[in-house]
């Protein structure tokens, strides 16, 4: 069972960290959306003149933090557990201020939302096993 949450937890950190690495770097890079087919308008009910700052934060804080949380995983950290409750914490709640911000949804926020939830889960789970093997 552990190895099993920790496979899909290491997937999913996979999934989430490398999509928000890419599409961060793309925004910062081209903050008018345009490399990934988002048109300004979507930010017209947001503080944000283009997609810089949101593209700096997801770079940073679902991107790194999920690449951080993986390499946790992976290296068997004492901490991994908590590290994947905090970033399915983190993406769970970038998606919702998204969702806010932006005032529309698609599938990737239920998709990205439901990860968020199930790396909350899984670290919990994973934290639970390894408290009752001490």
């Amino acid at each position: 069972m552990k190895q099993f949450l920790r496979i899909v937890t290491t997937a999913l950190l996979l999934f989430s960290a490398g999509g928000a690495i890419y599409g961060g770097l793309k925004l910062v890079m081209f903050p008018d959306g345009s490399t990934l087919h988002l048109p300004p308008a979507l930010l017209q009910h947001s503080m944000f003149p283009d997609y810089f700052i949101p593209g700096l934060f997801l770079l940073i804080f679902v991107g790194f933090l999920g690449l951080w949380t993986l390499i946790t995983v992976l290296c068997g950290s004492k901490l991994y557990c908590l590290f994947v409750m905090l970033q399915g914490a983190v993406l769970f709640s970038w998606i919702i201020i998204q969702m806010l911000i932006i005032q529309t949804t698609s599938f990737f926020h239920y998709l990205l939302g439901s990860i968020g939830l199930v790396l909350v889960l899984n670290g919990y789970i994973l934290n639970q096993l390894e408290a009752s093997h001490e």
